[in-house]
């Protein structure tokens, strides 16, 4: 039987102005292409994976810094994985190239956003948040 080789395909999405109050130590969730933030997970706009793989490369790219950190991190049918990017303060690019998530066939992904420099609040609306991850079907 002939092996089949994996394919590979880009994840992206962007957001302008989604993330606005976002208060100190605040956490929401927005879907994968950047739709639907909200307080809780079951109001975004879920991405139900088409077929098993592996998501890694993540890489999240802002216009400008924000003067303030924000994690993200990659959430599967609803728990954190280790799919994760803290921008700092005075960051415009970070990128996770070392930690990896496998997914099967109908698991959900958003994503979790947290302010977590508990000093600072304030919104993205001047910023223009984008996002890639490479998906590598199995």
């Amino acid at each position: 039987m002939p092996k089949v080789r994996a394919s590979r395909y880009i994840l992206r999405g962007s957001s302008g102005s989604g993330l606005t109050n976002l208060g100190a130590g605040v956490s929401v969730f927005q879907g994968i292409n950047g739709n639907g933030v909200n307080g809780t997970i079951g109001n975004v706009d879920l991405v139900r994976m088409p077929f098993p793989g592996i998501i890694r490369d993540l890489r999240i790219k802002y216009t400008i810094a924000l003067g303030r950190t924000n994690t993200y991190t990659l959430m599967k049918n609803g728990v954190a994985t280790a799919l994760t990017i803290s921008l700092g303060a005075s960051d415009t690019s970070g990128a996770d190239l070392v930690n990896s998530v496998s997914v099967n066939t109908d698991d959900t992904l958003c994503w979790r956003v947290t302010n977590t420099d508990v000093s600072s609040t304030g919104a993205l609306s001047n910023c223009f948040l984008g996002f890639s991850a490479v998906y590598l079907a199995v």
